[in-house]
């Protein structure tokens, strides 16, 4: 009796030995899922090569998202396997210009997309441009130009930078910009790109 309650203690603290090691291993499976970047969903998605084939593919260069009801966002994005290197994100609210590379793959919601050579044939009219990523020269002449806080988001939120290319962005901005009053003036040349956010540029009235 004693040998056999010895057998049965031993193959319960067995038991327990396995249990506790599958549920150690669902929870680190549970964790690596949390933690793997989600997949979002994009309306348009276009890829990029040097010889398009589909309608779908468009030739490496520069194109204008320009948001048509709410919020738009871009990932521009590296296929690598089952995931995609993400190259550079935005979010706007006007406009936002992105440089494509062959072999890239460039997702969008809400905006209708446009080339260099469509907007070229728009010719630039300013307006009261705010949120988004802007070419000069096209959306806005060089030069000196006003840029006014909006009051309606978070200070924190505000930015003014000036890029010279609008690519993966990874060399930073070439200049940044402080709101330390109601105002800033700025200088732009052409074909840099201001990036605003909380922030709008200033036109005065004809």
């Amino acid at each position: 009796m004693i040998a056999m309650s010895k057998g049965v203690t031993v193959l319960k603290n067995y038991l327990t030995r396995i249990v506790f090691a599958v549920i150690c291993m669902l929870l680190v499976v549970a964790f690596i899922a949390g933690c793997r970047p989600q997949r979002m969903t994009f309306d348009h998605t276009y890829n990029v090569r040097e010889k398009p084939e589909y309608e779908t593919d468009i030739t490496p260069g520069l194109y204008c998202l320009s948001a048509t009801g709410g919020e738009g966002l871009f990932h521009l994005v590296e296929p690598a396997g089952s995931y995609d290197d993400l190259v550079r994100s935005q979010r706007f609210l006007s406009r936002a210009w992105v440089e494509v590379r062959a072999n890239e793959t460039l997702k969008f919601n809400n905006a209708k997309i446009e080339s260099q050579d469509e907007r070229q044939k728009l010719g630039c009219f300013p307006t009261r441009l705010r949120n988004g990523f802007f070419l000069i020269g096209f959306d806005l002449f060089p030069g000196k130009l006003k840029i006014r806080p909006r009051t309606d988001q978070d200070e924190a939120d505000w930015i003014c930078e000036v890029y010279a290319d609008a690519h993966d962005l990874s060399a930073g901005p070439l200049r940044r910009y402080d709101y330390k009053d109601t105002w800033v003036d700025i200088i732009v040349e052409e074909d840099e790109f201001l990036h605003l956010w909380g922030a709008e540029v200033y036109v005065p009235p004809m």
